[in-house]
């Protein structure tokens, strides 16, 4: 087993700690990969489920999971991989919270008849890619500012129309509006991306 001082692993790149964890599974290497990306991580957790100690909890639940995974994959950019499991974990996380499953389920038509092909991309499933994933968050990012925020708050983070209308001061049926017509965006905007 290979000697590590906190100041040694902190000097490291990224790539080394990959190769180093995954060689030797010393969880403390793995550990100073994690803590650099752990502000990353939390932001990225508050986005989706939107309250601080649920975002702390799923980080080390990722945590748990990403030790064991990185064992297993390849990876090459760590950083681009440990926020793709974050956000993969976050929407699973939304998708089994029973609180709102009408809210998941709209969403998940939406992108199951985006496709035309036999293969259905569901943006949750353990098996998605990462290219699935990134995919969505490009099409999110593409669609006009107002709509991408209904989206976000009303599937991601289950807020109902009266509350995004008292968030974003808007009208109730601008922001039946803005889904509409940001659900047909999405749909548009995937579809074009999985053809080429």
């Amino acid at each position: 087993m290979t000697n590590y001082s906190k100041e040694n692993l902190e000097s490291k790149p990224d790539a080394y700690l990959v190769t180093e964890y995954r060689k030797y599974g010393d969880l403390r290497v793995f550990s100073a990969l994690f803590l650099r990306y752990y502000h990353l991580l939390i932001g990225v957790c508050m986005k989706y489920l939107g309250h601080t100690e649920d975002s702390k909890d799923a980080v080390m639940d990722i945590f748990e999971k990403a030790s064991g995974d990185l064992r297993k994959h390849d990876v090459q950019h760590f950083r681009s991989w440990i926020y793709v499991t974050t956000r993969n974990h976050c929407l699973m996380k939304l998708r089994k919270d029973k609180s709102h499953p009408e809210n998941v389920t709209d969403y998940e038509f939406v992108l199951h008849n985006s496709m035309e092909s036999k293969h259905i991309w569901h943006p949750v499933n353990e098996d998605t890619s990462d290219e699935e994933l990134e995919i969505l968050e490009k099409c999110m990012g593409r669609l006009p500012d107002a709509q991408q925020e209904c989206i976000r708050l009303f599937y991601f983070k289950k807020k109902s129309y009266l509350q995004i209308a008292d968030k974003l001061n808007i009208e109730i049926k601008k922001i039946k509006s803005y889904l509409q017509n940001g659900k047909r965006n999405l749909k548009i905007c995937i579809e074009n991306a999985m053809k080429n």
